[in-house]
């Protein structure tokens, strides 16, 4: 700038002379860089500002003057602070390190740039984050900067946002988001695991809904984001598990709104790729081939086993042309459960194989199941006795009349059934009618698929559980 006392015009030029008589202008938002050998037109020295009555200079960057010197005051400038003035030959009196000025070092400036132009500050210059937050928040600056950037920001990445000296604002980095990892053992049955979230700075704004809980692959039920916990760079984030088999991840959407100190958003989102959960909450046991068979009563109202057959690929339920009961006998091997495992459902599917006389479930009533913590007889080579030994719980469930896609299932997602399912060895289940026969002296019954028929058909105990 160039002052002349006779109109008080300011005209754009590349230093500022300010006679005794003119008020000297706020010098916000603009870089004094001069090029005007020997200074002002009188030649009174000043080549950046030569001052000859009262004057304050606030976060003002006066540098690169070819002549005269940077900053001439015939007084004493008055509060004046974090100023950066490259001659410290010629500072206008101002010490180094003094009310956060800077004397006498290169302020390391870019190249003439932008519209309205300004010299921009390179990395490393010492005018980043050394300016006063008060001075630029005041009118007219009103944390505006000659580069359009919001004062202020963290430019040096101390964590502290702290406006710059001169019309530039160095732009803060965007925070970037480092790698999602586990932070608990993985496989996991646990309820919910943990992810450690790390951000290159502190940043603001974290919460629940600025993260996704994606099933990667398998079946998980009933994910969400429970919890995010932590401050500045660092958070733990908490996802709950339902139940199923799968891998889980935790992903960074779009629309996050996490920001560092600076109000710079988050970049690099979507985020979708962080370590990998392998969740394993889901066994699915098949019925043991020679553990399981059906019984036939040894008569009509003896209520005993009087026959067996534990290799065929049915099993039969409903009664025979003599009006005896058939029971068939399910064998599930549950030990792989862990021992602290906490059930949440249960489901029995049975894939039926034919119909012989009339369908039992229109004339036998439900089809009960009957379970037992162990085997039956205490013997799981499917002795006759297992016809009439006790249940752990008699008629815990019946089977669904109607199949879905092929099987007929009963489900409990609660109740007494979760302390029979056995975490050290066997669980079995009877199937029975309700009513014992139909009386008409001609066959009616089920025959479901067994535990010897191919895999995809055999009958299938399916438990759901975590771990705490």
């Amino acid at each position: 700038m160039y002052a002349v006392n006779d109109s008080e015009r300011w005209v754009w030029v590349l230093g500022v002379y300010r006679p005794a008589a003119l008020p000297i202008r706020r010098l916000a938002r603009t870089y004094l860089q001069t090029s005007v050998k020997g200074g002002v037109p009188d030649g009174s020295g000043g080549g950046g500002i030569y001052n000859s009555g009262t004057a304050t200079l606030r976060n003002t960057l006066i540098a690169n003057s070819t002549g005269g010197g940077d900053c001439v005051s015939n007084v004493t400038l008055s509060n004046s602070n974090n100023n950066l003035i490259e001659d410290s030959n010629s500072a206008c009196g101002l010490t180094n390190g003094s009310n956060g000025n800077i004397i006498g070092s290169d302020p390391n400036l870019g190249a003439l740039t932008g519209s309205p132009a300004y010299f921009p500050l390179l990395p490393g210059s010492p005018a980043i984050d050394a300016g006063d937050n008060t001075t630029w928040a005041d009118p007219p600056v009103n944390n505006q900067s000659q580069n359009g950037v919001i004062r202020p920001q963290d430019g040096n990445g101390d964590n502290f946002a702290v406006c710059d000296m001169g019309s530039y604002e160095y732009p803060d980095t965007p925070p970037a988001l480092l790698p999602i990892t586990r932070a608990h053992s993985n496989p996991t049955s646990s309820n919910n695991v943990n992810f450690t979230v790390t951000f290159s700075e502190p940043v603001t704004g974290v919460d629940v809904n600025d993260f996704t809980a994606t099933v990667v692959s398998g079946a998980i039920g009933a994910v969400s984001v429970a919890t995010v916990s932590g401050s500045d760079s660092s958070y733990t984030v908490t996802a709950n598990l339902g139940y199923g088999n799968g891998t889980l991840r935790l992903d960074v959407p779009a629309s996050a709104t996490i920001a560092d100190l600076g109000g710079n958003a988050l970049s690099g989102l979507p985020y979708q790729s962080g370590e990998v959960y392998t969740v394993k909450k889901r066994l699915m046991v098949l019925s043991s081939d020679g553990q399981e068979g059906w019984v036939l009563e040894s008569s009509e109202t003896s209520n005993l086993g009087g026959s067996k057959n534990d290799t065929g690929e049915t099993l039969f339920v409903g009664d025979d042309a003599q009006d005896r009961q058939y029971r068939a006998i399910l064998s599930f091997d549950t030990a792989p459960l862990p021992n602290n495992a906490v059930i949440v459902k249960v489901t029995l599917r049975l894939k039926l194989q034919g119909v012989v006389g009339t369908d039992p479930f229109t004339t036998h009533g439900n089809l009960l199941v009957d379970v037992r913590k162990g085997a039956f007889s205490n013997n799981g080579a499917l002795p006759l006795s297992d016809f009439q030994a006790a249940a752990s719980k008699s008629a815990v469930g019946g089977i669904s009349k109607n199949p879905v896609d092929g099987w007929h299932r009963k489900g409990w997602t609660s109740g007494i059934i979760f302390s029979y399912i056995n975490k050290t060895g066997l669980t079995q289940f009877r199937l029975r009618f309700a009513k014992d026969d139909s009386d008409d002296l001609g066959a009616d019954y089920l025959k479901f698929y067994s535990g010897d028929a191919g895999m995809v058909s055999r009958p299938q105990l399916i438990i759901e559980y975590y771990v705490p």
